[in-house]
């Protein structure tokens, strides 16, 4: 796969991705699959993946 940004190889990686849920939320998700560039450093994420659902945040505190 090459990437989108700077035509580099993509390389399968597992990492810790943040999501912004809103103005407020942010949530990590922990050893998430994704494609990184070995050039310019983008990500991205397969769409098998994406097409698993929505991420839902459960138990997080109130601001």
């Amino acid at each position: 796969m090459k990437c989108h940004v700077c035509g580099g190889n993509m390389e399968p990686q597992v990492t810790d991705m943040p999501f912004k849920l809103s103005t407020r939320t942010i949530a990590i998700l922990k050893e998430f699959p994704v494609f990184q560039c070995g050039h310019c450093g983008e990500h991205a994420i397969e769409d098998l993946i994406m097409e698993g659902g929505p991420i839902v945040a459960e138990d997080q505190p109130s601001p």
